[in-house]
């Protein structure tokens, strides 16, 4: 019998998996940045250089510390967001297991405090995994320089619109003042 085919077949199906691999993670985000619920975040911007992925606005989401029951110790949970009165995200549930359904993005949790009683924390401080915002390189200096100048000025008028949809969050913008960072960069020139 003539095995020819097997080694040149293996070889295509190996191909073919390490392409399905990246291309199902970007679909996913595409998906999220398309079809997902926009949820606007306060930021505390810094800027750094990665040499290996460019130049971005690199901050800090800026969330209200989450009261809880005093289970949840710290460690990766679920955190389901919804809309706030002043239109900015809010935690409105903290889980270790995915809600079924909903807004939700996976997060850290922190202690914030304890409670007094000794018996566990008695809020949370969520870290979200979104924190760099990419932009053109020559442009993301100049950026990061009127986020910071901007909020130290004015606390709050820095912040970021997320997209989060079926667990996957994906940055869409960071705006300053209500303006998108591009084009306030371009103004500021």
């Amino acid at each position: 019998m003539n095995r020819r085919w097997l080694a040149p077949a293996l070889f295509g199906a190996l191909c073919l998996a390490q392409i399905a691999a990246p291309a199902s993670m970007i679909a996913r985000y595409e998906a999220t940045l398309r079809r997902g619920t926009v949820f606007k975040v306060r930021t505390a911007p810094v800027d750094p250089v990665d040499a290996f992925r460019g130049r971005y606005v690199w901050f800090r989401l800026d969330l209200d510390p989450v009261e809880q029951d005093g289970s949840i110790l710290g460690g990766a949970v679920w955190a389901s967001l919804e809309e706030g009165p002043d239109g900015f995200a809010k935690v409105s549930r903290v889980s270790t297991t995915r809600p079924p359904h909903g807004s939700y993005v996976g997060a850290q949790a922190i202690p914030a405090d304890w409670r007094p009683d000794g018996s566990g924390p008695g809020r949370i401080q969520l870290v979200l995994p979104h924190d760099r915002y990419y932009m053109e390189e020559s442009k993301a200096p100049r950026a990061e320089l009127a986020a910071r100048r901007r909020g130290r000025t004015a606390p709050g008028s820095t912040w970021v619109t997320i997209r989060v949809r079926d667990g996957v969050g994906a940055v869409e913008r960071l705006w300053i003042d209500g303006v998108p960072v591009e084009d306030y960069v371009r103004r500021a020139g």
